[in-house]
């Protein structure tokens, strides 16, 4: 293997630069040394809030420059190659100096170094393969429907608060626990964590999962986390979610016309079984496959091909 030398810059609490998705899969193909000093490449994390902050006059003509945009592109804007060699995406960005990561391939335990649960990491690995393949009968909820938000961006400040009234209507419970729309108390000391969030959510039979942004490609864990516990995601985001997510699997609040129209269906997944348990059990990907745009597989030839470049 050849060796590479890697810097992660502008890294999020709880980032782990030698247990993380990128390191993993480069270390697939290459001999990975963590190196601040004299790097052969730069990752730096990339946003409005977490700028590029010296990295271009620092390591300009001394290593590829790779800005990392993991939030969707109305937070982190599109990438600048005035200040980057290249780009490494969580939303789609048909452009040869980029390569697209989807979010939620940074839940899957791929890797059989990578520990399932660590505290103080972010991301945790909680999605086995198995569990992705694996087909679970159909079991009953003994609870309606949660939310889990810290923030009321985007749609969520739209979408929830009819829901939580609607569902109150009808006799049924809507637990929000998080910060923005709280109706109970919270999970735990400090809101909620990737494990306490998956233990609380198999409880349910649905769960609102409402994303930041409708950017293409945009698939966060909201997705993944609970399709694989057998609770359907009630979801509102990209565009193109059903391109990498089985469509029968969820309800896409795009395709009913209205508030009111998805709150019906809702109801009446409810009260049917049969119906619930058909979502239930279908799998999370189209054709029951992983997309291999979210593979470790596939991902390193894209890597390589900027990292070689």
């Amino acid at each position: 293997m050849k060796n590479l030398s890697v810097c992660f810059l502008n890294s999020w609490t709880g980032f782990d630069w030698n247990d993380n998705f990128i390191y993993h899969t480069l270390s697939t193909e290459y001999n990975v040394e963590i190196n601040q000093e004299n790097p052969d490449i730069v990752i730096c994390n990339n946003t409005n809030y977490s700028p590029d902050n010296g990295v271009t006059d620092r390591y300009r003509g001394k290593a590829k420059i790779i800005h990392w945009h993991c939030e969707s592109f109305d937070t982190t804007g599109l990438p600048d190659y005035n200040k980057c060699d290249y780009s490494i995406s969580s939303c789609k960005h048909e452009h040869e100096k980029n390569v697209r990561i989807p979010l939620w391939s940074f839940y899957i335990q791929w890797f059989e170094s990578q520990p399932q649960y660590n505290p103080v990491r972010n991301q945790a690995y909680l999605v086995s393969l198995e569990q992705i393949e694996k087909k679970y009968p159909p079991h009953k909820k003994p609870k309606f429907c949660c939310l889990l938000t810290n923030n009321g961006n985007g749609f969520k400040s739209e979408g929830y608060p009819p829901f939580l009234e609607w569902s109150q209507k009808q006799g049924l419970v809507t637990e929000s626990r998080g910060k923005a729309f709280r109706n109970m108390p919270p999970i735990g000391d400090n809101g909620f964590n990737e494990l306490s969030k998956m233990q609380y959510v198999k409880d349910f039979k649905f769960n609102l999962a409402y994303d930041n942004s409708d950017n293409r490609g945009w698939i966060t864990e909201k997705m993944i986390h609970p399709m694989v516990v057998g609770t359907i995601p009630i979801y509102w985001g990209a565009v193109d979610v059903a391109e990498e997510f089985n469509k029968h699997a969820f309800l896409d609040i795009r395709d009913f016309e209205n508030l009111d129209a998805l709150h019906d269906r809702v109801l009446q997944i409810h009260n049917d079984d049969s119906l619930f348990f058909e979502m239930q059990t279908q799998p999370c990907f189209p054709d029951g496959k992983i997309p291999e745009c979210g593979t470790p597989e596939y991902i390193i030839e894209e890597l390589k091909r900027i990292v070689e470049a």
